[in-house]
C-alpha cells in the first residue's frame, strides 16, 4: 500500500513539474495542481519513509525536478496560508474533495472540508521541509532557494506568527495534530524570528534548525531536540525544556531564565552571555559547554555536570551547585559569592585571585 501511494504521489510530482517544450510554461495549471493536492494529499499521512520513497521513485525514473516541485508547492502553501482555497465564495476545493469522498466511500467515513484543508496544508508543509533538506544536501542546489515557513527574515512577507496560526488551525482536528504530523520534520527548518510562544512542541525535532531571534517563551519543549541548532538570542524564558537536547547548539545570548532544564543534554553547547537566572538545570549535562559571561545567578544546578566547561566571567552568585561536577572547569573571574557548593567536585578547576568565593558554602578545594 505504501509503495502504491508513493508511486501515485511521484506521478503527481512528475505532472506538476512538466513544461511545454516550446513555451516552457507548465503543462499543469496552478488550479489543476491545487486540486490534485487536495485529491491525493489531503487524506494521506506522510511518514518520513513514505516521503523518501516518493523522492527515490522520481529520481530512479529520472523525473525528479526538485526546484520546480518546490516552486509549485510553495505557491500552493502561500495561497493556503492566506485562506484562498478554504474561503472561496464558490464551491471550494476542500468542499469538492469532501463531496467526492462521501460519494465514493462508506457513510461512516465522512471528512469535513476543514479536515480536508488542514490535511492538505500540513502535508505540503512536510514536503516543502523535506525538499529544503534535500536541496541543501546537494552541492548544485544548496543555497539557491530555502523554505521559510514564516517568510524570509527582514522581508515584507515575514509573518512571525504564521506557524503559530497554523498550529492553532490544526487544533480543529485535535490539540496535538500539528505536533503529531509535522513535529518530526522540523529538523533543519528555517525559522528565524518565529513566534511560537506558548505552543506545545513536546519532543519536536529542531536538530540543525535556524531559530535565531525566535520567541519560544512559555513553550512546552520537553524532550525537544535542538542539537546543532542556531539559537542565537532565542527567548526561552519560562519554557519547559526538561530532557531537551542542546548538544553543540549555538545559544549565545539566549534568554533561558526561569526555565526548566532538568536532565537536559547541553554538551559542547555555545552559551556565551546566555541568561539562566532562577532556572533549574538539576542533573543537566554541560560538559565542555561555553558559558563565559553567562548569568546563572540563583540557578539550581544540583548534580549538574559542568566538567571542562568554560565559566570565565560567569555570574553564579547564589547558585545551588550542591553535588555538581565542576572538575577542570575554568572559573577565572567567576562570581561564586553566596553559592552552595556542598559536595561539589572541584578537582583540577582553573581559578585564581579573580575568582570570587565570598560567603560560598561547602567549598572544599
Amino acid at each position: 500500500m505504501q509503495l502504491q501511494t508513493a508511486a501515485k504521489l511521484a506521478e503527481c510530482g512528475d505532472r506538476w513539474t512538466r513544461r511545454h517544450p516550446q513555451s516552457r510554461e507548465f503543462i499543469w495549471s496552478e488550479s489543476q495542481v491545487a486540486w490534485e493536492i487536495y485529491e491525493h494529499l489531503s487524506l494521506v499521512k506522510l511518514e518520513p519513509h513514505l516521503v523518501e520513497q516518493i523522492f527515490q521513485t522520481l529520481e530512479t525514473e529520472g523525473k525528479f525536478r526538485p526546484m520546480r516541485l518546490f516552486g509549485r508547492l510553495k505557491s500552493f502553501y502561500d495561497r493556503w496560508c492566506a485562506g484562498v482555497y478554504m474561503d472561496a465564495l464558490s464551491e471550494t476545493l476542500p468542499q469538492k474533495k469532501a463531496a467526492q469522498v462521501r460519494f465514493d466511500t462508506p457513510v461512516e467515513f465522512s471528512p469535513s472540508p476543514r479536515e480536508i484543508d488542514i490535511g492538505a496544508g500540513l502535508n505540503v508543509i512536510i514536503l516543502l521541509l523535506k525538499l529544503d533538506n534535500y536541496m541543501q544536501s546537494q552541492p548544485r542546489l544548496a543555497g539557491k532557494v530555502k523554505f521559510y515557513p514564516c517568510g524570509e527574515p527582514d522581508q515584507a512577507d515575514l509573518d512571525s506568527d504564521r506557524l503559530l496560526k497554523i498550529i492553532g488551525y490544526s487544533r480543529w482536528l485535535g490539540i496535538g495534530t500539528f505536533l503529531a504530523r509535522v513535529g518530526g520534520f522540523l529538523y533543519g527548518a528555517n525559522l528565524p524570528k518565529v513566534n511560537l510562544a506558548g505552543a506545545n512542541l513536546f519532543g519536536a525535532d529542531f536538530n540543525q534548525a535556524d531559530l535565531r531571534g525566535a520567541n519560544l517563551s512559555g513553550t512546552n519543549l520537553v524532550g525537544a531536540c535542538f542539537s546543532n541548532a542556531d539559537l542565537h538570542q532565542v527567548n526561552f524564558s519560562y519554557a519547559n525544556l526538561t530532557g531537551s537536547d542542546f548538544s553543540a547548539a549555538n545559544a549565545k545570548q539566549a534568554n533561558l531564565s526561569h526555565v526548566n532544564l532538568m536532565s537536559a543534554e547541553m554538551t559542547a553547547a555555545q552559551l556565551q552571555s546566555a541568561k539562566f537566572s532562577n532556572s533549574s538545570l538539576c542533573g543537566a549535562n554541560l560538559t565542555q559547554a561555553e558559558l563565559s559571561n553567562s548569568d546563572l545567578s540563583g540557578a539550581h544546578l544540583r548534580g549538574t555536570t559542568l566538567s571542562h566547561s568554560n565559566l570565565h566571567r560567569a555570574n553564579l552568585r547564589g547558585a545551588v551547585l550542591a553535588n555538581a561536577d565542576l572538575s577542570h572547569a575554568n572559573l577565572t573571574y567567576t562570581d561564586l559569592r553566596l553559592a552552595d557548593l556542598d559536595g561539589a567536585n572541584l578537582h583540577m578547576i582553573i581559578w585564581d585571585q579573580t575568582t570570587k568565593w565570598d560567603n560560598a558554602r561547602g567549598m572544599k578545594l
